[in-house]
């Protein structure tokens, strides 16, 4: 993976934590000749946790809380630890 460029850090610096969110455009975005893959958020949220005072597992998880925030008005509710979607499940 290649390191997040002296551009990029500074656009990230100015999104507030609470409005964050991580993607990596896989298949389609390739890093070092290689596909990115949803495994390759880590090294963003290792990243935005060295940025924010935190772990990598305490960016996730603020990351993920913000996800659910977002939808939350949708009525999608996501099961992250057991990867099943609760979403109109019986």
């Amino acid at each position: 993976m290649r390191a997040i460029s002296k551009s990029g850090k500074a656009i990230v610096a100015r999104i507030p934590p609470e409005r964050m969110l991580t993607e990596t455009d896989g298949p389609f975005s390739k890093a070092n000749s290689r596909t990115t893959v949803p495994s390759d958020v880590e090294v963003v949220e290792k990243y935005l946790g060295i940025l924010w005072g935190l772990s990598k597992d305490e960016a996730n998880s603020k990351i993920r809380a913000n996800f659910l925030q977002l939808v939350s008005p949708l009525g999608v509710q996501e099961s992250f630890s057991t990867g099943r979607n609760t979403h109109g499940a019986a």
